[in-house]
């Protein structure tokens, strides 16, 4: 089985490196990961196979992230092919998606299995129009300037959200970005490896509600 391609989207001049980083609680279910970690066949076999495309406007070249980062893009938008994964770090909160980015979005999102916004990522999925009718979140603070932006979508106050389809999932602020993958995975993959994964990088414990909300 080919591996699934997770295309992380970085828009404009920079994003949030610790928006970025939830990435890796994907690829820590990678199968050639669970693998170089000693974990025995029978919960590895159940790991997923994947390929990371890290893809800008511009194409192959650095790309600065904050605490003066820099990561290294690997494709353009003519060179991505269609994703199975579509994550998007979040950039400053008022930074415009151009339109080369948000065709590349709305072009991409009907062949997509599952679509991430991470932190004011969410804002390029609403900017792109993919959202209306779709239950999404983003950090607290800027929910009311997300309804302005996508008033057709159900706006929610949560460290992560996901629609009725399961198909797109947003986030609140930063490290929110890790509990909402760790809700994905759990959601997605096989139980064992969710878990352990979960419990290796000790992400998971906070749940879907804030502390302050009745549900949580």
């Amino acid at each position: 089985m080919a591996p699934l391609k997770v295309g992380i989207l970085l828009v404009g001049s920079g994003v949030q490196l610790l928006d970025l980083s939830a990435v890796d609680i994907l690829a820590m279910s990678c199968v050639e990961y669970l693998k170089v970690a000693q974990i025995p066949e029978a919960v590895h076999s159940k790991g997923q196979s994947m390929e990371f495309l890290y893809i800008t406007e511009k194409g192959e070249g650095p790309y600065p992230v904050t605490a003066d980062l820099k990561v290294q893009a690997t494709h353009g938008f003519n060179s991505a092919g269609q994703l199975d994964y579509l994550l998007i770090p979040g950039p400053e909160p008022q930074y415009q998606a151009s339109p080369a980015e948000k065709e590349f979005i709305r072009s991409q999102f009907p062949g997509l299995k599952y679509a991430f916004g991470i932190c004011t990522g969410t804002f390029i999925l609403a900017q792109a129009g993919v959202l209306d009718g779709l239950s999404a979140t983003g950090p607290r603070t800027l929910v009311p300037l997300l309804k302005q932006i996508a008033p057709k979508a159900e706006w929610t106050e949560k460290r992560w959200e996901t629609d009725a389809t399961g198909k797109v999932w947003t986030s609140g602020g930063v490290a929110n970005g890790q509990d909402m993958l760790a809700g994905f995975i759990r959601k997605a993959y096989a139980r064992e490896v969710a878990e352990l994964v979960c419990t290796m990088a000790d992400v998971g414990d906070r749940g879907q509600f804030y502390r302050d909300q009745p549900q949580a």
